[in-house]
């Protein structure tokens, strides 16, 4: 994760602790998880469009 994408991940869960309703404070938390695991994706997960086959560099 590069520090943009840190800075973005902090906002997101700045402002979920900050909300005062449960619910609406859970799903921004949950938010904020999503985006940490999207970011967190290994280059190799691009590989399956491409016919599921790995080449040597």
């Amino acid at each position: 994760m590069q520090n943009p994408d840190l800075t973005k991940w902090l906002e997101m869960v700045w402002d979920a602790l900050n909300e005062q309703d449960e619910m609406r404070r859970d799903h921004l938390l949950h938010a904020a998880d999503m985006f940490l695991q999207d970011e967190n994706q290994e280059p190799d997960s691009v590989l399956p469009s491409l016919g599921g086959q790995r080449t040597a560099a």
